[in-house]
């Protein structure tokens, strides 16, 4: 059963504030509202023992990252903090997770997204004898500089696509353009997304992209390295590397 402790909902929405409490209600020891920063900020000096923060990622001056930060700030004995939003994207979702945000989740929010949060949070994936194969990275280009912008683990990697942990949603049909990191080996492929993994109990959120035609020199390279994949991902090139640009 959910066991939540004590709650606190920081929404400017009447409505949403409303909802959420009654939905945690039965699975918090005590749950707490505020409508903006200022009076979250005023509860949490109030109430130390709080130990979820359940707030929107923005709400126009009062921005839940704003909160999020403050509460980071905080040290030791600090609550979990999960952010809402109503649109998501990679760059919050990035955000949120550099600041220490135990989830940034996508509206409607469920009962099950906030205890994988938690659970996620308080469990990591190597406590519960779960881990994950991590192949290496894939590392995002921006088509308007050519250069790598944010980097993401390989969890599953074949000659004909991939699937990348993200932290946040990429939209199917997305076209992207990768810098993929297996052991020595470094090649340049050009993906499409086809699928998106909801986080789960055992497994990260992400993507499935699947590769864009590649030439013969790519394609062996992928093979070599797929016959021996390094246990954790390496950080970039190396002299000894290996480019292969897309065809």
């Amino acid at each position: 059963m959910l066991a939540l402790g004590k709650v606190l909902v920081v929404d400017p929405s009447s409505v949403f504030r409303m909802v959420l409490s009654a939905a945690l209600g039965p699975h918090c020891e005590e749950i707490f509202v505020a409508s903006d920063l200022a009076e979250a900020r005023d509860t949490l000096a109030r109430l130390p023992g709080v130990s979820l923060v359940l707030a929107r990622a923005s709400a126009g001056q009062d921005d839940g990252f704003e909160l999020l930060r403050r509460i980071g700030s905080r040290g030791e004995g600090r609550p979990d903090v999960i952010l809402v939003a109503e649109q998501p994207n990679e760059q919050e979702a990035l955000r949120a997770r550099e600041l220490g945000a135990a989830g940034y989740l996508r509206e409607p929010v469920s009962l099950n997204d906030i205890a994988r949060a938690i659970e996620r949070k308080r469990r990591p994936l190597e406590a519960r004898g779960e881990r994950q194969r991590v192949f290496g990275l894939a590392l995002l280009v921006d088509p308007q500089t050519g250069r790598p912008r944010l980097a993401w683990n390989l969890v599953d990697l074949s000659t004909t696509g991939a699937f990348i942990e993200t932290t946040g949603p990429i939209p199917l049909g997305t076209d992207l353009e990768l810098m993929l990191f297996v052991g020595p080996a470094m090649v340049v492929v050009r993906a499409r997304v086809v699928r998106i993994q909801e986080p789960s109990w055992s497994h990260s959120a992400g993507v499935g992209v699947q590769f864009a035609s590649l030439g013969q020199g790519a394609r062996d390279l992928l093979n070599a390295a797929l016959d021996d994949p390094p246990s954790q991902p390496t950080g970039g090139s190396n002299p000894g590397s290996s480019l292969v640009e897309p065809q």
